[in-house]
């Protein structure tokens, strides 16, 4: 299981950012003040699967590689997506004005000619893609959705807090 962060402050919704041509990205006021809030002054800055880039907070982090150190299933593979990730990886501070730095490996998985991310917390971390990646999965994403919420409502998810959908 991941850690526990204070998940009623972390930040909703998805923010657009910019990684400026020195490989600086500036995390949007509410991700930083979040970051802060739970007390990280350093992440972990790393792709795992060659699409998304992750920042990782470091329990998160931490606890994600123990996992990984300590499956005994598939433990080739595990091993190969642990080696992976620190290849592509670096820890990096963050800045009083929310500033860090994204390793050249994992800079180019998000290369596109604006340079302009989507960046998303979900899972404990926060998730980077190219706008371009973004809009795509946004679209699909809606292709028939009425019948994906039908089918989640079945299962009982959406209403599990009492919300009136």
């Amino acid at each position: 299981a991941l850690p526990i962060l204070d998940q009623f402050r972390r930040p909703n919704g998805i923010f657009n950012a910019k990684i400026e041509p020195t490989g600086r990205l500036k995390l949007p006021a509410e991700v930083r003040d979040w970051l802060r809030g739970n007390g990280f002054k350093t992440v972990f800055v790393t792709s795992i699967d060659m699409k998304f880039v992750s920042i990782y907070p470091p329990p998160v982090w931490t606890a994600f590689e123990r996992a990984l150190e300590n499956t005994e299933a598939n433990y080739e593979d595990a091993q190969a997506v642990l080696l992976v990730a620190r290849a592509n990886g670096a820890n990096s501070p963050v800045d009083d004005t929310g500033r860090i730095t994204i390793p050249a490996e994992a800079r180019a998985l998000l290369a596109s000619e604006s340079n302009t991310v989507a960046l998303e917390v979900t899972q404990g971390k926060i998730q980077l893609e190219p706008e371009s990646a973004y809009k795509s999965r946004l679209e699909a994403a809606k292709r028939d959705l009425a019948n994906k919420v039908k089918a989640i409502e079945k299962l009982g998810r959406l209403d599990a807090l009492g919300v009136d959908l």
